[in-house]
């Protein structure tokens, strides 16, 4: 009897970004499994089918390498997304540049961990983004600091009438984007909750946060027109002060910079996101 043609099944292609992110970390002398390099291939493929790759101008997941080695901490500064497409302009630092980050502040299953005066360079200009179209956002998987504590942002050097950022202002409960001016502050209703916190400041100078891809907070103020400042993430470079400020204590499983997000938009990245988390055992 002739025997059924076995049938193949079809091998799997990695997503060019992804191969590109694996081939940086290593040239940054870090490393990525089998496991984190597929979950960064399904969080391109993820973004790609959702329709938003060019909204992330930058975009970091802290995985890669091992828990408590030089390694990691190599593979975890090294952004996946510097620019709205592989191909085109690429923005910032090459990898996120560590102030104060050791072994120890990197975990595979938790993502980086600040404190102190510990902060990444993204070396990101917030003038790259018009005022009334960027978004920032951050995963928060662990909140354990005190009063004004920001996610990532930056301060122009003529002061706090230029500033983005996204993070605590005034308690340990309060989550705020502020945009424009410190004075456009937009407080957060799920105060006290851990998430994928989304500031979005859009074309209409309406101001949003978004919590795990659902709207939690909205108002409607004028921004300023951003100067040049690079975005700090666990700290605001407070440009005007030549230093960081208002440092993050907690853990972060990445963040991203870029243009405006609808709702729906919104809710896919987040998607995407949470994905990615939970593909790397990360509690979500």
């Amino acid at each position: 009897m002739p025997m059924s043609p076995r049938t193949l099944r079809p091998r799997q292609t990695i997503h060019p970004e992804a191969a590109s992110w694996a081939a940086r970390v290593v040239a940054n002398g870090g490393s990525a499994s089998g496991l984190t390099l597929n979950a960064v291939d399904k969080f391109c493929k993820a973004v790609d089918a959702a329709g938003i790759r060019s909204i992330f101008y930058r975009v970091n997941l802290f995985c890669g390498g091992t828990s408590g080695t030089t390694v990691g901490i190599n593979s975890c500064v090294v952004p996946l997304y510097r620019g709205q497409s592989a191909t085109g302009t690429q923005f910032g630092n090459t990898v996120d540049t560590p102030n104060l980050f050791g072994v120890g502040d990197y975990a595979t299953t938790g993502g980086l961990t600040g404190g102190g005066s510990k902060y990444l360079d993204t070396g990101f200009a917030t003038n790259i983004l018009t005022a009334g179209n960027r978004h920032i956002a951050a995963y928060e998987r662990v909140r354990s600091g005190a009063t004004f504590n920001t996610f990532l942002g930056s301060e122009a050097i003529t002061g706090v009438a230029q500033s983005f950022s996204l993070g605590y202002g005034g308690s340990t409960t309060t989550v705020q984007f502020g945009y424009g001016a410190f004075s456009a502050n937009l407080n957060a209703v799920t105060t006290s909750a851990v998430g994928m916190w989304l500031g979005v400041n859009t074309p209409s100078n309406t101001g949003l946060i978004y919590r795990n891809g659902v709207q939690d907070a909205t108002t409607t103020q004028s921004a300023a027109t951003p100067e040049a400042s690079n975005i700090f993430v666990f700290a605001l470079n407070r440009a005007s002060a030549a230093a960081a400020a208002n440092f993050y204590t907690g853990t972060l499983g990445g963040y991203s910079i870029g243009l405006a997000m609808t709702a729906t938009q919104a809710l896919a990245y987040y998607n995407a996101m949470q994905a990615f988390q939970s593909a790397l055992n990360r509690s979500v």
